[in-house]
Formats: structure tokens, sequence, C-alpha cells
């Protein structure tokens, strides 16, 4: 289960959050994935303040910083919602091949590229949600919940 204080309760990023408000959301891991036609990055949460991972019995862990940040918590592995630059995988093309991991992965970051979407989904995002290169600092805690 995840639980947050940030935008929500769909799937945000940098460029696609207006039209979700922050709140508090409370959500199965299971169903953070979206299921997109490929397997890809999903879930996303902007302008979030915390991030708790809970397991059944009620223990986990919060995420916290002293800045808005990005979380998000999938039942799959990076590896299985990616697979390189050449996209050639005989099997796992479709979100519907996709095995659960067995453990809940979860990113936290401070921001990520956005998605683009400008011209149905072929284009770069705009120079305000991208990232150049350069140094960034990024500092978040974790706390144990019981």
């Amino acid at each position: 289960m995840v639980e947050y204080y940030g935008r929500g309760p769909a799937e945000t990023y940098i460029d696609r959050k207006d039209s979700e408000f922050l709140g508090v959301y409370k959500n199965k891991v299971a169903n953070e994935y979206f299921d997109y036609v490929r397997p890809q990055e999903s879930g996303n949460h902007v302008d979030v303040r915390w991030f708790n991972v809970i397991d059944k019995d009620g223990k986990g862990l919060r995420f916290y910083s002293n800045a808005p940040m990005e979380a998000s918590a999938l039942p799959y592995t990076t590896g299985q919602l990616d697979d390189g630059p050449h996209k050639n995988k005989a099997w796992g093309r479709h979100s519907g091949d996709l095995v659960p991991s067995g453990m809940t992965s979860v990113h936290i970051q401070q921001r990520q590229l956005g998605l683009g979407c400008v011209n149905s989904w072929g284009a770069w995002p705009r120079s305000e949600y991208r990232l150049p290169y350069k140094d960034y600092d990024f500092t978040f805690a974790i706390k144990p919940l019981k």
C-alpha cells in the first residue's frame, strides 16, 4: 500500500500535473501501475511532501524531504518496464505480459524529465520540463513506520 501527501490520485509528472490536486491519497501498489500498451515508467507523483510504503501488517517506510519531491512505488522492476534503447524484447512487449516481481520497487527523486506529449508523444518535453546537465543537490530521509 502507498499513502502520500502530494498531487493525485492519478499519476503526475512535471508537465502533466495541473489536473490533479494536492491531498493525502492511498492506493494499492498493484494499482499504481498504468497499463500502457508498451511497458514503461508509470505511477509517478509530483509535489510530494511525504510518501509511505506500507505492508499488510502496517509496517513500512516513510520517505520525506525538506522540499517537494517525486515518488512512485510499483510491483515491477525497472528492467521489466524498460528493455533499453532498442526495445527488441521477444516477450514482454505489452503490459499484459508483465508478472509482478514479488517486491515493491520504490523510486524517490527530486525531479525527472517531463513526458513531452507535445505532438502525440513523439517530441522532447519543452525546455522548462527538461533537466539540463549540471550538479543537483537533493536530500531525503527514510523513517520506519510501525
